[in-house]
This record gives C-alpha cells, structure tokens and sequence, in this order.
C-alpha cells in the first residue's frame, strides 16, 4: 500500500473532497511552507496570516474552478508581490 500524502500541519489527506489545490507565488510560497510538505488550504491561511502576509493572489488549480493563470497575467498580480515583498523584506 502506498503511503498516503497528507498536509504538514492537520494531516488532512491529500485528495479528499475537501482539499483543494492552490498555487501561492513562489517567494511567499518558500516564507511559509514546509521542509518537502504540504499544506493544505486552511493550514496555509493560518501560516500566512502568523507571517503577516495579506492580500495574496491564489491559483486555485482543482475543482470546478476556471484557470487564472492568463488571469494572473494580465492584472499583474505576481509582479505586484513580487515589489511588495521587496518592500516588506527591506522594511525588517
């Protein structure tokens, strides 16, 4: 039997019906996540807000939801964070 995957934090098992994909920018992505782990979407959210982290654009990658990675293009979002956590990482 192959081992299951679970989140880090609550060990919700990856796949279940309530877990849902989603995709963080990278930089705020490496601030919170785990050693080689997962996390899933509530346990995410509580690693953001101890981190300070607000307002942060989302890919949600699964479900019935449509791909906004054309999305996140066009309004500029990554780019945006990108300058903010600059901005957040030289004001500490």
């Amino acid at each position: 039997m192959a081992p299951s995957i679970t989140c880090d934090d609550c060990d919700a098992p990856y796949g279940d019906d309530g877990w849902v994909d989603v995709v963080v920018p990278d930089a705020i992505w490496n601030a919170i996540a785990p050693i080689g782990g997962l996390l899933c979407f509530r346990c995410m959210t509580k690693r953001l807000l101890i981190h300070g982290f607000a307002k942060v654009p989302v890919l949600v990658a699964s479900g019935p939801y449509i791909d906004a990675n054309e999305t996140w293009r066009m309004i500029g979002w990554e780019h945006g964070y990108k300058v903010g956590l600059a901005k957040r990482e030289s004001s500490t």
